[in-house]
């Protein structure tokens, strides 16, 4: 951009010009060589040139050629940003859902939990083979079904929180950083970026269930 911008200007130029001649018949080379300093002797010119192109269409085409391309690239850049930006808010929305969702599911595990272990004990203290403790049996049966359904939808959740978390990392650029991964490639000393000791890894809108407390489940 700038060298079209220069390009408008006019342009003045310096001329700085030498020169020696010396002459001499029958291929005599040495005498016309000392000849230039004595007969012909040194000349020397200097001198100013100043040029200014009628209209200058030339150099205002290409000056104009240059600020389109400069918007070209604009555009493209704030498009870019755009959807990066458009991107990381879609994850962390994500994000957000997911963690939501576990714990929601966490929560039903709990209750199903309780309520087999409930049936359980029940049927484990109700006397006898009767008709109610066959009826309790079956409930037990169901609560048990119900508390596997939901462990595998807390799996699911698990799961999909992870992914959540793995995809806002890619759309902030700092899923190698997370993983602990070093590449291998050699860098050149001038273009490396100095990192502060501050740094801190961005961390999630919301945090997971405490691991802890997946302990206290049983499949």
């Amino acid at each position: 951009m700038g060298v079209a911008c220069n390009d408008l200007l006019p342009k003045l130029d310096l001329v700085l010009e030498t020169y020696l001649t010396g002459l001499k018949g029958d291929f005599n080379i040495s005498q016309a060589w000392v000849d230039q300093f004595s007969v012909g002797e040194p000349s020397y010119t200097a001198g100013f040139v100043f040029e200014v192109p009628l209209w200058r269409q030339q150099a205002k085409s290409q000056h104009l050629q240059r600020t389109v391309e400069l918007r070209r690239l604009l555009n493209k850049f704030e498009l870019t940003v755009d959807n990066l930006r458009a991107e990381v808010e879609t994850a962390v929305r994500y994000v957000e859902t997911a963690d939501r969702n576990l714990r929601s599911q966490y929560h039903s595990l709990q209750a199903a939990n309780a309520d087999a272990e409930y049936l359980k004990r029940r049927w484990e203290m109700l006397p006898g083979h009767d008709r109610s403790s066959s009826f309790l049996l079956e409930d037990l049966i169901d609560a048990q079904d119900r508390r596997a359904e939901a462990e595998q939808a807390f799996v699911t959740a698990q799961v999909d929180h992870v992914m959540s978390l793995t995809k806002l990392n890619r759309s902030t650029g700092t899923i190698l950083r997370q993983e602990h991964v070093d590449m291998p490639f050699e860098t050149d000393p001038l273009l490396e970026v100095p990192v502060s000791d501050e740094y801190s890894e961005p961390q999630a809108p919301s945090q997971a269930v405490d691991p802890s407390l997946l302990g206290e489940t049983n499949s």
